[in-house]
């Protein structure tokens, strides 16, 4: 029996493998391409019914789909690409990163949700608990999505940013100026998003009043500003840094506990007073909920080994992102942890709208 079943194990890693090669190496003629899909969707369910009988699952089994709410370009896209591409090489499967902003990324969320629970549709975000205590996505992701691995922590978070020029070159005099002009300066979001709740926390305990708009990532945002469509934003610091350093943008505050690594001239909020401006979601990878637990224990461990790989730990410090391989409990634990800190966080938001 034993022997049996590691034949048949043999035979769904095999054909595994071979509908990955397929994915990345195809010239076959259209009826040659059917059959091969036919393969996978052969070798899927097989994986599929090994998993459910208790035995290690295996994954992936053709082309998985990364699904990200970020625009191409973004801190989130690079993160998901970088790490993607590690997966790629390491189990010579081929992963398509796809990235859909459409309704704030809710539909994003929503594409992932309805995909079915077999390890070919992932969801890439950082930003699916934020979106969904803020009321912007209507569905309780602990209902709809299970955590399988953490996407890195973020040594950097976030800098405040604005046009250089101006009539303020630090925070001190953009806070004078925005008390002596309430209202008037506008200040650039993603509805929803981390940055709209870090301008609503500043404004509440800064004693500003800023007008809100949406625009966008932290790219269009910084296209924004130097537009003159918006005077000041929270962008990704390894975006922003760049611009600072031209000359083109001032940085008025960093939300890490340290000085950033980037520029040790900019403060940090606590330093200025403003100790709940700070960095509160955590990048986590999610696929639809139901996913039987052998198969998201296959894909968990297909994360393990990134942490000591030398070009993704390169690649990732030039982002300000460190990886470090967590299970499936404590990836989890990771998240309830920032859930309950966004809980705390919209409190304050809340109340500075009130």
């Amino acid at each position: 029996m034993k022997k049996m079943i590691a034949f048949a194990l043999s035979a769904v890693m095999v054909m595994g493998l071979t509908a990955c090669s397929s994915g990345t190496q195809t010239t076959q003629t259209e009826p040659a391409k059917t059959e091969t899909a036919a393969t996978a969707e052969t070798a899927k369910q097989e994986a599929g019914e090994n998993a459910e009988s208790g035995e290690a699952a295996v994954w992936p089994i053709g082309t998985v789909t990364v699904v990200v709410p970020a625009a191409a370009g973004s801190t989130l896209d690079l993160n998901a690409r970088i790490m993607t591409t590690y997966l790629q090489n390491k189990t010579g499967c081929p992963f398509v990163v796809t990235n859909d902003v459409t309704g704030n990324g809710t539909v994003a969320y929503e594409t992932v949700r309805n995909a079915k629970p077999d390890g070919s549709t992932l969801l890439f975000t950082q930003n699916l608990f934020i979106q969904a205590r803020g009321g912007i996505y209507n569905q309780e992701p602990w209902d709809n999505f299970e955590v399988v691995g953490d996407g890195g922590e973020n040594t950097e978070a976030y800098i405040l940013v604005a046009k250089s020029g101006k009539e303020y070159s630090n925070w001190e005099e953009f806070a004078e100026y925005a008390k002596a002009h309430p209202g008037e300066l506008v200040a650039g979001i993603q509805n929803g998003g981390q940055a709209h709740m870090l301008q609503a926390i500043l404004g509440e305990q800064a004693g500003l009043e800023f007008q809100m708009v949406e625009a966008g990532s932290s790219a269009d945002k910084i296209t924004g500003i130097l537009g003159g469509y918006i005077d000041v934003a929270f962008v990704s610091t390894p975006t922003g840094a760049g611009y600072v350093e031209a000359g083109d943008l001032i940085g008025l505050m960093t939300t890490t506990p340290e000085r950033s690594t980037f520029n040790s001239e900019w403060p940090t909020s606590a330093e200025l007073g403003y100790p709940d401006v700070k960095i509160l979601t955590r990048t986590s990878w999610f696929v639809p909920k139901g996913m039987d637990a052998q198969l998201k224990e296959a894909i968990n461990s297909a994360f393990a080994g990134m942490e000591t790989d030398a070009d993704v730990e390169e690649q990732l410090g030039k982002l300000s992102i460190k990886y470090t391989h967590y299970s499936i409990e404590e990836s989890e634990n990771l998240v309830k942890e920032s859930d309950e800190l966004l809980k705390e966080g919209y409190k304050l938001m809340e109340a500075s709208q009130s």
